[in-house]
C-alpha cells in the first residue's frame, strides 16, 4: 500500500513539475525548461522539509481563493450546452465569476484575521459561510442576473458573432493551402 501511495505522489509531482516548467519556459523563453524543472524541484524539496503545517499554512489561502471561481466556471461550462440554443452566456459568466472571485478574496482576507470587524458581518449573511460555502448563493444570484441580462440584450450572441472562434492550426493550414 505504501508503494502505491509513493508512486501516486511521484507521478503527481512529476506531472506538476513538468507542466509548470513547460508553462514557465513558454512564459519566459530565455530560461530553459531544465532550469525551471530544477528550480521547481528544489523549491518543492525546500517546502517539503518545512513540514506539513508550513505547507498547509501557505497552500490553504490559495486553495480557498481558487476553488470558488474554479467550481463556478466548471458549473457554468457544464450548464452552457443545455441552454445554448436559447441563450449564449456572456454576462452570466462574467457576473458569476466576478462575484465568486470577490467573495473568495474577502473570505481569505477575513480568515487571515485582517479586517474581520468589517468583513464578518458582510460575509455572514450568506448561508453556508460557516463551512466556507457562503460564495454559492451570491454567485448563483449573480449568474441568474447575468442570464437575465444575456436573454434581454442578446449580448452573448452579439459577442459570439463579433468574435468567431479561431480556427485550429491544421484547419488554418488547410484553408491557406486552398
Amino acid at each position: 500500500f505504501s508503494a502505491i501511495v509513493i508512486l501516486a505522489c511521484m507521478t503527481t509531482a512529476v506531472g506538476l513539475i513538468t507542466s509548470t516548467s513547460a508553462f514557465f519556459e513558454m512564459l519566459v523563453p530565455k530560461v530553459k525548461y531544465h532550469v525551471w524543472a530544477c528550480l521547481f524541484t528544489a523549491l518543492s524539496i525546500l517546502f517539503a522539509f518545512q513540514g506539513l503545517e508550513t505547507v498547509l499554512s501557505i497552500a490553504v489561502p490559495f486553495i480557498t481563493f481558487l476553488y470558488p471561481p474554479a467550481i463556478s466556471l466548471i458549473a457554468l461550462t457544464l450548464i452552457q450546452p443545455v441552454v445554448k440554443k436559447s441563450v449564449v452566456f456572456y454576462w452570466t459568466y462574467r457576473l458569476a465569476l466576478w462575484v465568486s472571485v470577490l467573495w473568495s478574496a474577502l473570505s481569505v482576507i477575513a480568515a487571515q484575521g485582517w479586517g474581520t470587524d468589517a468583513l464578518d458581518p458582510l460575509l455572514s449573511w450568506a448561508p453556508g459561510q460557516s463551512v466556507d460555502l457562503g460564495w454559492i448563493v451570491p454567485t448563483a444570484i449573480a449568474a441568474v442576473i447575468g442570464l437575465v441580462v444575456d436573454i434581454a440584450t442578446k449580448a452573448g450572441e452579439k459577442h459570439a458573432a463579433a468574435n468567431p472562434p479561431a480556427a485550429e492550426p491544421a484547419e488554418a493550414d488547410a484553408l491557406t493551402e486552398a
